[in-house]
């Protein structure tokens, strides 16, 4: 669903994807409701159903936006650097560093991996990601420093 949103309407947005996070990274995807993240939140359900027609949506949405972070941080981690092997190296350090630092969703990522309905959704955002390391690695081919 997409939606035109003011800026309170982006905040309120953010809060049930950053409490929803919290919530299925410690109690779990499954036993989590949309009770327990709106209760936690102090609003009413149709606040949820206004920014997302599903848990299972809500989800997605937190893989697709953690992926998101995750590439933007490698991409500007190795933006400047002109050396191939290193912008995998940096890239690599960058994405470790990451998910160290970001052990809820972390977390969900390994749940997601899975779980049937979710598989496909991180399978998707490691391709996009392998599909980086391979731009790096061929262009460390072309310059002779991988034979």
């Amino acid at each position: 669903m997409s939606r035109r949103l003011t800026p309170r309407g982006e905040e309120r947005r953010a809060q049930l994807l950053a409490y929803a996070t919290r919530r299925f990274a410690e109690d779990g995807y499954h036993p989590t409701s949309v009770a327990d993240i709106v209760d936690g939140l102090g609003v009413g359900k149709g606040v949820f159903y206004w920014y997302f027609s599903s848990k299972e949506e809500l989800f997605l949405e937190i893989l697709r936006t953690a992926q998101k972070d995750l590439r933007r941080t490698q991409r500007s981690a190795i933006s400047e650097e002109p050396d191939p092997l290193c912008r995998l190296e940096f890239g690599i350090r960058a994405g470790v560093l990451w998910m160290a630092t970001h052990s809820d969703q972390r977390r969900l990522f390994e749940f997601a991996r899975t779980d049937q309905t979710f598989a496909d959704a991180v399978l998707a955002g490691q391709k996009v990601l392998v599909g980086d390391a391979v731009t790096h690695l061929r262009a460390a081919v072309d310059q002779g420093q991988i034979p």
